[in-house]
């Protein structure tokens, strides 16, 4: 069997593995309280090519590590903050096993910030300062626009506050921020937050729970 053939199996195994901890979560959840909105539950799809979508320089987490989280999101978005809230939990409790890497995805029609958030966070890690600012973009995310963007930067402990306010207006990291929505229109994002986990691909804000046994099984495939 090929090398090629050998990784479709190994990730067609895992989806089926979603899938059906998905159907254990839809079933435990309708006996216990059943929702208001008896909608499908969250759907997964196999990207072969995952590998060339997690890619950036807004990353959390070791390099090396086992999972790769790519997530395409918005600052502005309400889901994107949950599913990043659950995420930072699942790394919490796996901090050696899991690497997020974040692609920009504003939806500048709706959320009128978001593009220039995008902005912050690329200029925040450009001074190796991603992660701070992250969560002070998240934190701040009803503010967006109102606040002074020199103020988040010294919420998220911006070392060069001068350097970060000169990027922030030199727009030199709008390519990549549409370089990153270019990527998501590539893979058939529709919507924030779209993530995939080692190649299965999904949406939406995934409880803790469920995060937890995708990657816990992802980890059980590759020992």
């Amino acid at each position: 069997m090929s090398k090629l053939a050998r990784l479709t199996e190994s990730l067609l195994t895992l989806v089926l593995v979603v899938c059906a901890i998905t159907v254990t979560v839809v079933v435990v959840r309708r006996e216990t309280s059943p929702p208001p909105n008896r909608g499908a539950g969250p759907q997964f799809k196999l990207v072969t090519d995952w590998q060339r979508f997690a890619k950036g320089n807004m990353i959390l987490g070791p390099l090396a590590a086992p999972i790769s989280v790519v997530v395409f999101s918005d600052y502005q978005c309400p889901f994107c903050k949950q599913l990043d809230r659950n995420l930072d939990s699942l790394r919490q409790r796996m901090p050696d096993s899991i690497r997020i890497v974040y692609r920009s995805f504003p939806l500048s029609a709706i959320h009128h910030e978001s593009f220039t958030a995008a902005i912050a966070a690329e200029c925040a890690a450009a001074q190796g300062q991603f992660a701070a600012m992250h969560t002070a973009l998240f934190t701040n995310a009803d503010s967006l626009g109102r606040i002074p963007w020199r103020r988040i930067a010294d919420r998220a402990a911006v070392t060069d506050v001068a350097s970060f306010t000169a990027c922030l207006k030199s727009h030199s990291k709008d390519a990549l921020i549409r370089a990153d929505s270019a990527d998501g229109i590539a893979l058939g994002v529709a919507g924030t937050p779209t993530f995939m986990i080692n190649g299965v691909k999904g949406s939406g804000a995934l409880s803790t729970i469920l995060l937890d046994s995708i990657a816990r099984a992802t980890l059980r495939k590759d020992d």
